[in-house]
């Protein structure tokens, strides 16, 4: 159902060419699925190191190039894919966290996809030995460019585009921050060296609702904390952040009020918001039962009443518009199938030269695959 062939089964680029092709009962199945989206999903898997490298390509394509991360044995396994929406196919796939892929799609014996796998049609594999001098060598300056990436670069133009960033941007960032770094140790060195010399012994004044002026903090009766925390020499070194803990204080008091009137207006508008969202699904759901239309048509053809009412005319009306807006709908699917089978035609085992498998067809060539040819010979892939 699906054929997968390569250029060679010893590489002779760490990228190397692959090409399918499908039967014409697949691609029967997949129009009778009503697949309007029909993918390839490449896996390449090394046996060593067991690492993957995934790819989604058009079934139209016919031909893709894929990179070896790793030296070895690299296992190729193909498979036809789609989702109900654009995009599912690539969510599902391709979505990684922690730099690892979120779907299993390989057996535990690593000889093909899952049997469960769902929206998946056919199946296909190769196998590539990839020599280890295919693989570029690590460039002199390859800590220095690297040093602010958590990832090294997948090939050999990544990394020259991180080079014009290590040549250009990071020395002025580094500058910068040797600059503040060296100011902030010459504050702190100056801080350390007054409080040590001649300490710190302030005298806040403020002014009360009265319009007195006291002394801060203000020493009330019983309270003589004022004279140890200004005095008392085990607290010189707290003494520089005490106008911060007094703003500090007076923030959690008054900013902590407007915190909360603010998220009780918010609260209220959000509540408002999904109340009046909920009773606008609500009514656009009843209005859409059966009950209703043949509500309608019992009140239209009551003799008391022969002429329909003002609301009873604009619902049939509506639901008339939405029947037609439903067959040119289907109709419009159809079509859009049509033009996706003969656009896949190309793609048929029936039409590839058994003598050139990898000659790809003149529809299939398009300017992304011309481009991806010259790419694999100046961007060769960093091993892994």
């Amino acid at each position: 159902m699906l054929e997968l062939f390569v250029e060679n089964t010893v590489a002779e680029n760490p990228t190397i060419q692959v090409r399918w092709c499908v039967s014409a009962e697949g691609l029967q199945l997949l129009i009778d699925r009503k697949v309007e989206n029909p993918q390839v999903l490449l896996v390449v898997k090394n046996m060593t190191t067991q690492k993957e490298y995934r790819t989604l390509e058009p079934l139209a394509n016919c031909s893709a190039f894929v990179p070896f991360r790793s030296s070895g044995e690299n296992r190729i396994f193909a498979t036809i894919t789609w989702g109900i929406k654009k995009g599912d196919a690539r969510k599902r796939f391709l979505r990684k966290e922690e730099k690892e892929f979120v779907t299993d799609v390989l057996n535990d014996s690593d000889t093909g996809f899952f049997e469960d796998l769902k929206e998946t049609l056919g199946f296909a594999q190769a196998s590539i030995a990839v020599d280890k001098k295919l693989f570029p060598k690590k460039p002199f300056d390859w800590k220095w460019v690297n040093q602010n990436f958590n990832s090294q670069p997948e090939d050999e133009c990544a990394f020259r585009r991180r080079r014009i960033f290590a040549y250009t941007i990071q020395p002025i960032i580094l500058l910068g921050l040797i600059v503040l770094a060296g100011l902030a140790l010459s504050l702190l060195g100056v801080w350390i060296l007054g409080m040590l010399a001649v300490g710190l012994k302030p005298n806040w004044k403020v002014f009360t609702p009265n319009g007195d002026l006291r002394d801060l903090p203000y020493a009330g009766k019983g309270w003589r904390c004022k004279v140890w925390f200004f005095t008392s020499p085990y607290t010189f070194l707290m003494r520089p952040i005490f106008p911060l803990m007094f703003c500090g204080s007076t923030w959690l008091i008054f900013g902590f009020e407007t915190m909360i009137i603010s998220s009780l207006v918010y609260l209220g508008l959000l509540a408002s918001f999904v109340v009046i969202t909920l009773l606008v699904k609500l009514f656009s759901y009843l209005a859409k039962l059966p009950f209703w239309q043949s509500l309608a048509e019992r009140f239209s053809r009551k003799k008391s009443a022969p002429k329909p009412s003002a609301w009873t005319r604009k619902f049939l009306a509506r639901s008339e518009r939405r029947g037609i807006e439903e067959q040119q709908r289907l109709a419009e699917r159809e079509k859009k199938l049509k033009k996706l089978y003969e656009k896949n035609l190309v793609v048929l085992c029936a039409n590839v030269n058994r003598q050139m498998p990898m000659e790809v067809p003149k529809p299939a060539q398009t300017v992304g695959l011309w481009f991806s040819g010259v790419k694999r010979k100046v961007c060769r892939p960093f091993e892994v």
